[in-house]
């Protein structure tokens, strides 16, 4: 089974898919299309099931603690690569940091930002951010409560399951390794 969104508007995700097709057609030489969105890793393991032997347990170490790791993440399929910071905070300010650490790791492009409309991507701070660099930068919006349009949204989740029954025993191992784990896909 899948997920069905039933909270998502139909017309608005049809609207945003013609919308979608006909910037992803009329891309440009220089223009590059990210996926973009953000991602909790907690040190915490998260269990999932897994095979063992019939009338054994298998237990996963934990510190017990909240440690904690938030990405934000950019997918482009013209260049097949994922960008990556790694913050403390998933806020505004850390937002333009990263759209900032996009624009100088793809000098010279026009880049095109599919986004979800969490508060961080639509606060007063990162909109006038975006005019002021309205040149370089293109906001495509997802409809509400469509987080299946968004193509990122498939590494979190084969990243938290390559996370699952694993303990790591510093947030620095475990930071290494999700930095380590999105280059090897890449």
């Amino acid at each position: 089974p899948t997920y069905k969104y039933v909270l998502a508007d139909k017309h608005k995700r049809k609207l945003f898919l013609r919308r979608f097709r006909r910037k992803f057609k009329g891309l440009a030489k220089n223009d590059l299309m990210f996926f973009l969105d953000e991602a909790t890793f907690k040190q915490h393991p998260t269990l999932q099931a897994k095979w063992v032997q019939k009338g054994s347990k298998e237990y996963v170490d934990t510190l017990g603690n909240h440690a904690k790791v938030n990405v934000f993440g950019a997918f482009s399929h013209e260049l097949g690569k994922t960008f990556h910071i790694k913050t403390e905070d998933i806020n505004s300010d850390m937002f333009i940091k990263f759209i900032k650490h996009l624009i100088v790791c793809n000098p010279n492009k026009h880049l095109v930002l599919v986004l979800d409309n969490a508060r961080w991507h639509t606060s007063g701070k990162v909109n006038r951010f975006l005019e002021r660099v309205k040149d370089v930068v293109e906001a495509l919006w997802l409809p509400a409560y469509s987080p299946d349009m968004n193509p990122i949204e498939h590494l979190w989740r084969f990243m938290k399951s390559a996370f699952s029954n694993y303990f790591f025993s510093t947030i620095e191992k475990m930071t290494k390794a999700l930095t380590d784990l999105i280059r090897s896909l890449y």
